[in-house]
C-alpha cells in the first residue's frame, strides 16, 4: 500500500493521520462483534485497552465508541487489517510507531477480548465458536497481508537490505 492508499484507507474508516494507531482496534472490534453483539465486559476491555495505549483522546473514543455501537462493515475490517499490516511494515512516517510485534500484540489482545465476556467464571468455554472464527479469520488475514510485505523484501538476485 502507498501512502496515499493508506491515508484514503484511513479516511474511509474515519480516521485521520494524526490517530492512525486506532486500526489497532478494530480487529478487536471485529471478535467482539463476532456473536453480533457487544458484552459489556467486551466493551469495557476494549476501552481500557485503547485508554491504556492512548488512543483515546476526544476522537479517538468517539470513533471507538461507534465501532462499538454500530458494526462495521466486513469490507472495513478487511481495510482495517490491511493498513494496520502496511503501517506495521513501514520504518519511517506514518505507521513508524507501529511495529511488527504488535500484530502478535494484537492477536493477543484479540483473544483476551474474546475471553472477556463468556464462559462459566470465565475459564469455561470462555471463546465462543463465533469469536473462534473471528479469531482464526483475524490471524490468517494478518499473516496474509504480512506475507505480501515479506515477499518484496530484497534477495541476493533482488538486491540489497541497504536498497530498502
Amino acid at each position: 500500500m502507498t501512502e496515499s492508499d493508506i491515508l484514503a484507507g484511513l479516511q474511509r474508516l474515519g480516521i485521520d493521520a494524526s490517530n492512525s494507531r486506532l486500526v489497532l482496534v478494530l480487529p478487536l472490534v471485529q471478535v467482539a462483534w463476532a456473536d453480533n453483539q457487544i458484552q459489556a465486559a467486551e466493551r469495557e476491555r476494549i476501552l481500557h485497552l485503547a485508554q491504556e495505549s492512548g488512543l483515546l483522546d476526544d476522537s479517538g473514543f468517539q470513533r471507538v465508541d461507534r465501532w462499538l455501537s454500530e458494526r462495521p462493515s466486513a469490507a472495513d475490517l478487511e481495510l482495517g487489517r490491511e493498513i494496520l499490516v502496511a503501517l506495521a511494515h513501514r520504518q519511517v512516517g506514518l505507521g513508524a510507531q507501529i511495529g511488527t510485534v504488535d500484530l502478535q500484540r494484537v492477536r493477543d489482545l484479540c483473544l483476551e477480548v474474546a475471553a472477556s465476556a463468556g464462559g462459566l467464571f470465565g475459564m469455561v468455554f470462555s471463546v465462543s465458536p463465533e469469536e473462534r472464527t473471528a479469531l482464526d479469520a483475524i490471524d490468517r488475514s494478518l499473516t496474509e497481508h504480512s506475507a505480501e510485505y515479506l515477499d518484496l523484501l530484497p534477495t541476493p538476485a533482488t538486491g540489497h537490505l541497504e536498497d530498502l
